[in-house]
């Protein structure tokens, strides 16, 4: 499934930013690795997690730390559960980002 996402480079590694993740937001990581090889400094936008079961999620947050995603500010499509875990997972690297909130990078 076609999706939009941006990463944007800075001195301090890279912010990507994306849509919806309905390819999940582990293959726009994995995309964007193939193109840029620095770390993530932040990875924010919907992760599309809400059909997914805590199993899945947990995983993936594990894989996340491991891919050297440095912070995370999950939005919308990315459900309670998905925060929640993300939030344990990420500890102070996990920035809240819900409607009308700002994210200073």
């Amino acid at each position: 499934m076609p999706e939009l996402s941006l990463s944007l480079a800075t001195e301090k590694g890279d912010i990507l930013i994306s849509g919806c993740s309905h390819s999940t937001i582990e293959s726009i990581i994995q995309a964007t690795r193939k193109v840029r090889k620095t770390k993530i400094r932040l990875l924010t936008g919907g992760f599309h997690l809400i059909p997914y079961q805590r199993d899945y999620n947990e995983t993936l947050a594990k894989r996340m730390k491991e891919s050297e995603v440095e912070s995370v500010a999950p939005a919308h499509c990315t459900g309670h559960l998905g925060f929640s875990i993300l939030q344990k997972e990420f500890g102070d690297k996990y920035k809240f980002f819900g409607l009308g909130e700002t994210l200073k990078f």
